[in-house]
């Protein structure tokens, strides 16, 4: 070391001792940095071809600790090094940024250099640099043959950005065993059926066929396909012929394909259809989620299977010879309808109980309170009616006190619910977004409201 920085020794030592310190330490630390071998004295070459370079592979293995270099650098790195920097670690996105505008001036990328790019990628969520990369290998290398790895995360990409034109572009770098495996040839069926292109998907939903429908993720991923492609007759078809296969429900993978098959009846107005699929869904103990809920309870709320019991007490006073008055119409109007009410809201209640939200807590010895105001028109009159319901049951409720709801200001949904769509009406008053209903006048709506009209 002393060989190499004492010519300037001499030079330092005329300046004085703190320059003398100072500056051998700089040139310790410049000593320490790497000599290039194209600038080097002719004694460091010759010591370097003594040493010899034979025991020295081409492509060291990159440690997961290891720091890309700076960009100016990269280009002397190979493509496979760069690729497996990428995938290390302790890259950060910034330097992965780096790395990837370098791997892209490459002409030489192959299928598990791609693999290894693809994968650091995927795992920085860095979706749409995975999907750039794809495009860009596949013009510079038209005849690369994807590996199994790369195939899943680009259909993973591609689906999650929706940009589902790719799918056959990708089916087309497959190898001939990777279209054999049924979780990559079902996720391309469903890309095709997200992409609209029934017709192009028909070969494949043919090897489901083939298959008697037994690979449960398969069928989900033509579900999926299918309900994202709006096809939303061909989903509930499909869901129940796959329901009258396994009434069990086996072949429909999860949740995900009952929850499915409601948002497809309910596009299409089939609302007995959404409730008998939720029905089934609760006995198979399977979760719904928030959307499903939603649909459910405003199928509960505006649905009109009230109707058949309505027009029949209607008919049955006539058939008496009884003309029923306005108000035994409204009483009969809303005994019909409070009990699916009462079930929409039961079902809302208990998944905002789940997450905390809408909770009926103890305020003060004069009054219960629930916060409904995120809740959409619908929903608010249900969650009230669920609330009044569950106040009414508790044990040690008093006349005196009362429910306080607070809700939209002046919430015309909810002061028409209880002033004229519940028979008995129930008393309240409004003070800007919030609600006091007495909980006298509760416990008599509880009370009366089975009440025969005659």
């Amino acid at each position: 070391m002393f060989s190499r920085i004492g010519c300037r020794w001499v030079h330092c030592r005329r300046k004085g001792v703190g320059a003398t310190v100072s500056a051998v330490t700089r040139l310790y630390h410049e000593s320490m940095k790497p000599i290039d071998a194209n600038t080097a004295s002719p004694a460091y070459k010759s010591k370097e071809a003594r040493i010899g370079s034979g025991n020295r592979s081409s492509v060291s293995p990159t440690p997961k600790s290891a720091k890309p270099q700076e960009s100016g650098k990269l280009h002397s790195l190979s493509t496979q090094r760069l690729c497996a920097m990428a995938n290390g670690e302790s890259v950060a996105k910034k330097e992965l940024y780096t790395i990837l505008s370098e791997v892209e001036l490459r002409r030489d990328v192959c299928a598990t250099d791609l693999e290894l790019l693809l994968k650091g990628l995927s795992k920085r969520d860095m979706l749409l640099e995975v999907i750039r990369v794809f495009k860009d290998v596949s013009v510079k290398s038209p005849n690369i043959v994807l590996t199994v790895p790369s195939v899943e995360l680009l259909f993973s990409a591609i689906i999650s950005k929706r940009q589902y034109n790719l799918a056959t572009q990708i089916w087309d770098a497959c190898s001939y065993d990777s279209r054999r495996r049924w979780g990559i040839w079902s996720v391309y069926c469903r890309c095709l059926l997200s992409d609209q292109q029934l017709e192009a998907a028909r070969p494949l939903l043919n090897k489901l066929q083939m298959c008697s429908y037994s690979i449960p993720s398969a069928n989900r991923s033509v579900i999926q396909g299918l309900y994202t492609g709006k096809y939303y007759e061909e989903c509930l078809r499909f869901f129940n012929g796959l329901l009258e296969l396994d009434a069990k429900g086996l072949l429909l993978g999860d949740a995900l394909s009952f929850q499915l098959a409601i948002k497809s009846a309910y596009q299409v107005h089939d609302y007995r259809q959404v409730l008998s699929i939720y029905d089934r869904m609760v006995k198979s103990n399977l979760s719904a989620s928030r959307p499903v809920v939603y649909i459910v309870s405003s199928v509960y709320e505006q649905g009109e299977f009230w109707r058949v019991y309505y027009e029949d007490k209607i008919r049955l006073l006539r058939d008496s010879g009884i003309i029923p008055t306005k108000e035994q119409q409204i009483h009969i109007f809303a005994q019909s309808r409070l009990p699916q009410w009462l079930k929409g809201g039961s079902i809302l209640h208990a998944f905002g109980k789940k997450k905390g939200e809408g909770i009926l807590t103890y305020k003060s010895e004069n009054a219960y309170f629930a916060n409904v105001e995120k809740y959409y028109d619908p929903h608010r009159r249900l969650k009230l009616i669920a609330l009044m319901d569950e106040v009414s049951e508790l044990k040690g409720v008093k006349d005196t006190q009362k429910l306080l709801i607070r809700s939209l200001p002046n919430d015309a949904q909810l002061t028409s619910l209880l002033s004229g769509e519940l028979y008995p009406t129930i008393d309240f008053s409004v003070h800007d977004s919030l609600l006091s209903i007495p909980l006298q006048s509760i416990l008599h709506w509880k009370n009366h409201r089975e009440d025969p009209v005659l």
